[in-house]
């Protein structure tokens, strides 16, 4: 072990905080810190207001800002000062560690995300867990949802995840929440994100239950258990200040197959211009559906399937009569045949419907095309590739009530874990 504690496998750790750290150290900007996370952050006595503090040890020439968020009416709290500096600098720690959330929180509406991320941090941890069932493959969907997000907000920051303090011995939910942060920390490695494993820090003691924890078994206490996992963050930051400074690498996450990679399968559905964009033509009547082959990245695990299309407003179009009938198909051409995760839902031939019929509704304002996303499969497992696609409009349903003919523009597969 080198000074300050460092270890070489904390490095990627470390290369995350330092691009907070080493611009702090420059002095020549402001900075900022989020973390997102439940309860176990929350609160003044908990470890990020303490972490707060620790940064302003190390750099008591900044003033150091400490804000919270509102969850009642998702807004700021006003900033509160920890410590007021000479420099002219200024660190702001946004604190959004919410009472009983969970990874899907933050990303729950676009309104929620848009006041979440209205500052531009140089580092964003992630501290979820306690507040879920899901375990496994489930759970790395959910923290990874927002990962996704984090990333592609904030290309140039460092990310962390925390593996959160064990539940108490005697707690029936402890052996689930430790498989989720054994999940966390294959999800940290996998994709290059730092990972502090507090975890570990508090089952270093093995009466961690009766020195750390509070009694209900879940939340860590003011006296040991908050201070304990505060230093554990604080020495991965001081480490920080020697290595150099690196963003978790970003990833292919998505994947749109337009309209032209499609060919026409069912009833000879037509390529056609929609909107100056090549579209295939979807008849009300008549069940129509075009396929495509699709490779699926290799570093995918899952992926949920939308559909995107537009609808001219208008005539057989209304605010009540508003629903299309879509239906993905999934097949697996590596075997040729239907594949363990893709059942067969009351589909023919040998395409899978894992979502079922889905409605599609287009607003009925706008433009006179408005750009539709629906959802049409959730979760999807990538161990099969490449795989076929069928995108259907399923015309006699009782879902679909437009009484005009709909436009494909194509499909995007959006990865889930």
């Amino acid at each position: 072990m080198s000074k300050g504690g460092f270890v070489p496998n904390n490095q990627i750790v470390a290369q995350q905080a330092a691009v907070l750290v080493q611009r702090m150290m420059l002095g020549a900007e402001d900075a900022a810190m989020l973390i997102l996370g439940d309860s176990t952050g929350a609160t003044n006595t908990r470890w990020v207001y303490l972490l707060a503090q620790r940064l302003g040890a190390m750099f008591p020439t900044w003033t150091v800002l400490y804000r919270t968020y509102k969850d009642t009416n998702d807004t700021w709290n006003s900033a509160v000062t920890l410590q007021t500096g000479t420099s002219g600098r200024t660190l702001t720690v946004w604190n959004g560690s919410i009472s009983g959330t969970q990874a899907s929180y933050p990303v729950a509406t676009q309104a929620r995300w848009a006041v979440m991320s209205s500052m531009t941090p140089q580092l964003v941890m992630v501290n979820y867990g306690h507040n879920t069932t899901g375990v496994g493959a489930t759970y790395r969907a959910t923290h990874y949802a927002l990962m996704r997000k984090v990333q592609e907000t904030w290309p140039s920051a460092g990310v962390i995840c925390t593996l959160q303090n064990p539940r108490g011995t005697g707690d029936a939910e402890r052996t689930n929440h430790l498989i989720r942060m054994r999940t966390v920390m294959e999800l940290c490695a996998s994709e290059g994100y730092g990972c502090i494993n507090v975890t570990q820090a508090f089952l270093n003691d093995s009466s961690y239950t009766a020195n750390l924890l509070l009694p209900d078994g879940i939340h860590p206490n003011d006296n040991a258990g908050s201070p304990l996992w505060a230093n554990e963050v604080a020495r991965h930051f001081k480490a920080s200040r020697l290595v150099v400074p690196q963003a978790p690498p970003m990833r292919e996450t998505w994947r749109f197959i337009p309209a032209s990679q499609f060919l026409a399968s069912e009833n000879a559905p037509t390529l056609a211009i929609a909107n100056t964009m090549p579209a295939w033509t979807m008849d009300p009547s008549t069940q129509m559906s075009v396929n495509a082959a699709v490779d699926i990245p290799s570093h995918w695990q899952s992926f949920d399937v939308h559909f995107v299309w537009t609808v001219a407003l208008g005539t057989g179009y209304t605010g009540s009569n508003n629903g299309v009938a879509w239906e993905v198909g999934l097949q697996n051409l590596g075997t040729g045949g239907f594949s363990a995760p893709m059942p067969a839902s009351g589909a023919s031939g040998v395409f899978s419907a894992p979502g079922g019929v889905v409605a599609g509704v287009a607003p009925n304002q706008g433009s006179a095309y408005p750009t539709v996303w629906t959802r049409v499969a959730t979760n999807q497992s990538a161990s099969y590739r490449p795989i076929g696609l069928r995108a259907r409009r399923v015309a006699a349903d009782a879902l679909d009530t437009v009484t005009t003919n709909v436009f494909l523009l194509g499909v995007l597969l959006v990865r889930a874990s």
